[in-house]
């Protein structure tokens, strides 16, 4: 399993009072595949992506991600485990404005332990479409082009997971299954594991595994994750 968890908690410390922000029995994902999670805005959606990225500590439970045990991991080895292991798209494509489609795939590559490769970084952008706009910047492109950037930039480093957080939320509805059909043709061709959360029902249309967050998760907190 790429994905294993048991009694997993998140809990936020406000400072005054404690708010549980995940309590998910069981759950796991094997090798490959691809999983749409479903749910409203403030469901702890993006927090649990969060975890599944080493992003934040666990509060209770046990969660392996690529083989690696995260729970006590400390924040140092979450890092590095994130540059070996995971890819994460955006909601809001997180492109830095000032650099070309070609140097911000690039940068992916620099948390990566493995070195640079240009030629590398121009494969990935003309598979995902965009070998005509290797100079350009993000102002100068689509949203949907600006989100295939940020796809080719998550896979950057050869995850062997690949999270996404909403990222056809942004995007015009004519380019939404486009992204879609993109991002998992790329995923199968690389031997990539998915994960994506969304809040919109068409997307998860596109996918065989679908989770209901709701459902998935026992608490639900209104104003809390995301």
């Amino acid at each position: 399993m790429i994905i294993e968890l048991d009694s997993l908690e998140i809990i936020f410390d406000s400072g005054k009072e404690h708010f549980k922000v995940l309590d998910i029995p069981h759950w796991q994902v094997a090798e490959g595949g691809q999983v749409a999670i479903f749910g409203p805005s403030g469901s702890g959606k993006s927090t649990f992506l969060h975890t599944l990225a080493g992003l934040l500590p666990i509060s209770s439970g046990k969660l392996s991600v690529c083989g690696q045990a995260l729970e006590g991991m400390s924040e140092a080895n979450r890092d590095q485990f994130r540059a070996q292991y995971v890819g994460y798209i955006y909601q809001n494509f997180n492109l830095l404005q000032g650099f070309t489609a070609l140097e911000n795939v690039l940068l992916g590559m620099t948390f990566s332990p493995r070195k640079s490769d240009p030629e590398e970084a121009k494969r990935l952008l003309d598979e995902v479409g965009l070998s005509h706009r290797l100079k350009y910047h993000p102002s100068q492109m689509s949203s949907g082009e600006q989100q295939r950037v940020a796809v080719a930039r998550a896979l950057a480093n050869r995850p062997k997971l690949l999270l996404a957080d909403e990222p056809t939320a942004s995007l015009h509805p004519v380019n939404k299954e486009d992204v879609l059909r993109i991002l998992l043709d790329i995923c199968n061709r690389h031997g990539c594991t998915l994960v994506l959360v969304t809040h919109e029902r068409e997307v998860i249309g596109l996918f065989e595994n679908t989770v209901t967050f709701l459902e998935f998760n026992r608490v639900y907190q209104g104003t809390v994750g995301g």
